[in-house]
Formats: C-alpha cells, structure tokens, sequence
C-alpha cells in the first residue's frame, strides 16, 4: 500500500506566507488541508505517486519527467498524470504510459515552475 501524502504550489507568496511549496508530510495533513481551505485558489495540490525517481526524489503529479519510453523505444519528457485511477504519463501519441519506478525516471521539474520543459513535449 502506498504512503498518502500531498504537496501544494502557492502561486503567490506574502510577507507571512513566503513558501512556494507546502508538504503534508511535513506539518500534518490537518494543518495542510487548513492551508488548503484558507487559501482556496492560490494552492495547487498534487498528491503523491508513491514511487522515487531514479536519484531517489519523490514523484508528484504535476511533475516533469525524462523517462525511457519502451512503447516508442526512446527517451522522452512527459509531466505526471492522474486519470482514471493511475498515475500516468502525459502521451498524445499513444496511449498514456503507466508510471512505473522500473524504467528510471528522472525528475527534471514541475508544471508551475517549468512549463517550457514541456512545451514541445516529444
């Protein structure tokens, strides 16, 4: 059974609230999904995959990945996915690859703090 955990991007700091990331694992999930609650919109949740990256980092939803495709036989860079009950690799040539541990991901950034990585997604 995987570990539940989530992370929030805040998209705009302030004076009192300067962290762009919040973990649950770090302050309690009762207090994050307090941030959650008081902040609505300016927190964008990501939960936990339960699987590490190759160098042993946490995968998160939200999260940019260089990964080995077998499907295509190549490297590729995709973000992570949720949908229909899987964490998944955004594909829009095939269908989404399932994330799995064993292919050596490499996490190479996020969707809010570096969308141009994926831009011209291959």
């Amino acid at each position: 059974m995987r570990e539940i955990k989530f992370r929030a991007y805040r998209k705009k700091t302030t004076k009192t609230r300067p962290e762009k990331w919040i973990y649950s694992d770090r302050i309690g999930l009762a207090l994050f999904w307090r941030f959650i609650q008081d902040e609505g919109d300016n927190l964008l949740v990501q939960e936990y995959t339960g699987l590490k990256s190759k160098n042993g980092k946490e995968i998160y939803e939200g999260d940019i990945a260089k990964f080995y495709s077998f499907m295509e036989n190549k490297v590729k860079v995709s973000d992570v996915i949720f949908i229909k009950g899987c964490f998944e690799f955004r594909n829009s040539e095939l269908v989404n690859e399932v994330l799995e541990e064993e292919i050596g991901i490499e996490i190479i950034g996020n969707i809010y703090e570096n969308p141009e990585l994926i831009t011209n997604v291959q």
